[in-house]
């Protein structure tokens, strides 16, 4: 998103803007932030407050910025029509019009119509429109060819887990955290989401307990995850994170670089004592786990016999 950014700002500067720009990339490139910060510098003014003014344009109460974002599951005609309304009507704030339209691959055939009337004939020279979406084939021919297109990649899972550690957040959180979400925004307000938490605690404890032969996963472990096997999205996720620790001591094994760098130390230490056929049994019973994972699954009874499988894979 950078590089987008510093595209944008130059040719702002150069006065070279085009008035419709698709941009597309996977959910969390920043699609919608790169909308807000391009707005800002198309209204900002010698002497403004910048961050008051992007403030204002994030939470929509910016007068010359429109955020559209489908009704349900469609963008309608009705919300194109508003957008024609409110722009057609003289701004109390001086500088450039702008509307964003998210998912626009959303949009309904009479609202597409109504947008490329809009487009063709827009309101001032001054007016600039910014289409969002994660599928650039999706988007009608009739409006994608009318603008110029901005691709933006995901954001790398390292890009956040150093946001994550420079805010002082737990390590091994800022660990979890990009493998649940590739925006950091969200990643920050998972943060303290009782499941994360649990999640953590479990996989510290796991990495400490593993040697242990006192512990028996099914019993003692049984209990540790009150909020997560609650919840079938979340409890998939926790499978995902424990599939990527024992990917990493796979990992550690072969000499790669791994994930969870803050529990390195006893992923060295699992590594010397277990095999990678051990591992292998591991990575794929949970594989397993995974895929077999449905709407209607009892999540404790799942749940139940991954610690079993655990304790017995470890015993190999």
């Amino acid at each position: 998103m950078k590089r987008a950014l510093s595209f944008f700002q130059s040719t702002i500067k150069k006065n070279r803007m085009a008035h419709l720009y698709l941009i597309d990339g996977p959910k969390g490139a920043g699609k919608l932030t790169l909308s807000y910060l391009v707005s800002a510098e198309l209204l900002k003014r010698k002497g403004e407050d910048e961050q008051r003014l992007l403030n204002q344009i994030k939470n929509q109460i910016h007068p010359n910025v429109i955020v559209i974002s489908p009704d349900g599951n469609v963008i309608k005609k009705e919300q194109i029509l508003v957008l024609q309304t409110e722009f057609s009507k003289t701004s109390l704030v001086a500088g450039a019009r702008v509307y964003i339209i998210c998912d626009i691959e959303k949009i309904s055939s009479a609202a597409a119509n109504s947008l490329l009337k809009f487009l063709e004939e827009p309101e001032g020279k001054q007016t600039y429109g910014f289409l969002l979406t994660e599928n650039r084939d999706a988007v009608l021919q009739t409006i994608s060819s009318r603008s110029q297109h901005i691709h933006l990649v995901g954001i790398d899972k390292k890009e956040i887990k150093e946001s994550l550690l420079n805010k002082g957040i737990n390590p091994l959180i800022s660990e979890i955290l990009p493998e649940l979400t590739n925006n950091t925004d969200e990643a920050l307000e998972l943060v303290d989401h009782s499941s994360v938490i649990e999640i953590s605690k479990f996989l510290n404890k796991l990495a400490s307990d593993w040697l242990n032969q006192d512990i028996v996963f099914r019993i003692d472990y049984i209990n540790l995850l009150p909020q997560t096997t609650q919840s079938r999205n979340w409890y998939l996720s926790f499978n995902n994170i424990l599939l990527v620790f024992f990917t990493d001591i796979i990992r550690y094994k072969v000499h790669r670089e791994i994930t969870f760098e803050s529990l390195r130390s006893e992923i060295q230490k699992i590594s010397a004592k277990i095999s990678l056929l051990q591992l292998e049994g591991i990575t794929s019973f949970i594989e397993t786990h995974i895929n077999r994972q449905g709407a209607y699954i009892d999540i404790l009874l799942y749940y139940q016999k991954l610690l079993q499988d655990l304790d017995e894979g470890r015993i190999l």
